[in-house]
């Protein structure tokens, strides 16, 4: 048999899939190109990710430092730390020729059949426009693994692969951005070929493990702005009672409260709606509780349902909604265990053409 040529060099040609397009942040608010490291950082993060779920320790923050005899997690092995260099560079390359800067603009949709108890007003939920042309993604291979391998290691394929397909990329995915598709199909599976073939079915190390994640999708009636508000809004509601706000505000995200010294915070889901109708989501909410907001893992199940809920309520996803979550009755196909579940995720198509 004929020894495979091993990977040094990929690259990919994406398109935002709705009218958001694709945020990677900049200074003061402009965007004046789509930066490799806004991805990067996401491509770290679903590696990470990916690493824990299979068993492997992991860092937090970067701490491993590089040195003779000494010995460093596995995800340092591949995106570098102090006295290290990635495996692989990554670059990113728009379509236009001549960028022109885009300025943060959030615009608003107001949902006028609901008011608030405070003050009567209706609440405001902001979406973003941001780069909505395609960009060309390119990984190259910067060093051997550390074992010698002479090859993009299948953690950062797999990891690509998962996060284009299920998730988002760059910032601002809160607020309908980061949703792309592949401009050509091919590509999509010659990634997908490269991707590690079968999860490792022990325990799962400790930290934002790939099993703690959800996906979601369906398809929308209607307006798609409204219904991601609409659908934004009762989540957040659904989260009151017997919640704690702390709770709420760390599922939902925070805008912060500078009188109370309160610190704005993420999401721990996205909601985006594509240019067909299609919703389309994914977040993570920690099983182990050992994990930073240890508190809230015993609310995990209660919380869920009512997330899964909303969505499948008959004036939004309705009898559409696909739920995907690992170990989890929620899960749309039925109780599977990691190793299934992964492989499902790789051979199932997700995508609603």
């Amino acid at each position: 048999m004929e020894t495979p040529i091993p990977e040094i060099s990929l690259q990919y040609t994406l398109r935002p899939a709705n009218e958001y397009g694709i945020w990677t942040g900049g200074a003061n608010g402009t965007m004046e190109s789509v930066k490799s490291t806004s991805i990067l950082g996401g491509l770290r993060f679903w590696t990470g990710a990916l690493l824990r779920a299979n068993g492997f320790d992991v860092c937090e923050d970067r701490n491993c430092i590089y040195e003779e005899g000494k010995s460093i997690c596995s995800l340092c092995k591949i995106f570098g730390c102090t006295g290290l260099s990635r495996v692989c560079n990554l670059s990113v390359d728009a379509s236009q020729k001549l960028f022109q800067p885009i300025t943060k603009s959030k615009k608003y949709t107001e949902l006028t059949n609901h008011r608030r108890t405070t003050d009567g007003k209706s609440p405001r939920y902001y979406f973003t426009q941001a780069y909505q042309c395609p960009i060309t993604i390119t990984i190259s291979l910067h060093r051997p693994l550390l074992e010698g391998t002479f090859a993009i290691p299948r953690e950062i394929t797999t990891a690509l692969y998962l996060m284009i397909t299920y998730g988002t990329l760059g910032a601002y995915d809160q607020y309908g951005c980061g949703l792309m598709d592949w401009k050509d199909p091919h590509e999509a599976e010659h990634l997908k070929s490269l991707c590690l073939p079968k999860a490792n079915p022990g325990k799962a190390a400790c930290g934002i493990s790939l099993r703690d994640f959800f996906f979601y999708k369906g398809q929308i009636q209607g307006d798609g702005k409204q219904a991601m508000a609409e659908i934004r809004y009762r989540i957040r509601d659904a989260l009151r009672s017997p919640f704690s706000q702390e709770l709420r505000h760390w599922f939902c995200g925070s805008l912060g409260n500078r009188a109370r010294k309160e610190e704005a915070s993420g999401c721990n889901y996205t909601l985006t709606i594509d240019s067909k109708g299609y919703m389309y989501g994914w977040g993570f909410y920690p099983t182990a509780s050992n994990l930073p907001y240890q508190k809230f893992v015993k609310d995990r199940e209660t919380v869920l349902d009512r997330v899964k809920k909303v969505l499948s309520d008959s004036d939004m996803a309705g009898n559409s909604l696909v739920w995907r979550e690992c170990n989890s009755k929620r899960d749309t196909k039925g109780i599977s265990e990691w190793p299934q579940w992964y492989a499902d995720l790789l051979q199932s198509p997700w995508r609603m053409a």
